[in-house]
């Protein structure tokens, strides 16, 4: 269906080579810095220093010439991971297993709780729980899927559940 696309799609995008945000951001953070306050009467606020203004310092300091960059797991391995908890889930509910789908799912819920893939997770679980036989929880999940995401790719595979 069209979840394959998806899913090839977010697979190559996890592989593709991404800046990361912190290391951006503590760069930029560390070519700017801030004039030291003066003690006089009729100081203005602190003008920003470039790091052109701070660079004989930086030459005889080589700590201060190199930007700290935390070490965070990039978007591509978290993403990653998170394609391959569900596509656990997605495995279970296709062998015919959706309560094994639903717990996969918890955790996928409790080890992501702000997931770039949510929305696959959401359409995974009203899957699952239809299957399961809780067709009123699923319903009840579609509805308000379709009313927070009537335009989504995903929307179309909600909609059955979402009138039943």
């Amino acid at each position: 269906g069209s979840v394959v696309p998806a899913v090839q799609y977010l697979r190559h995008r996890a592989t593709a080579p991404t800046a990361s945000p912190v290391a951006t951001a503590t760069t930029e953070a560390a070519s700017t810095a801030v004039a030291p306050a003066s003690t006089g009467a009729n100081d203005t606020a602190p003008e920003p220093m470039t790091s052109a203004d701070s660079a004989p310092e930086a030459a005889t300091n080589s700590a201060a010439a190199t930007p700290h960059i935390e070490t965070k797991p990039s978007s591509a391995s978290a993403l990653s991971a998170e394609l391959s908890a569900l596509d656990t889930a997605r495995s279970a509910l296709a062998s015919g297993n959706p309560s094994s789908a639903l717990s996969d799912l918890d955790q996928y819920a409790h080890q992501f709780p702000h997931g770039k893939l949510g929305l696959e997770a959401e359409v995974l679980r009203i899957d699952a729980l239809a299957k399961s036989g809780q067709s009123a929880a699923a319903k009840k999940r579609a509805q308000a899927f379709m009313k927070r995401h009537p335009d989504s790719v995903l929307a179309s595979r909600v909609r059955a559940y979402a009138e039943q």
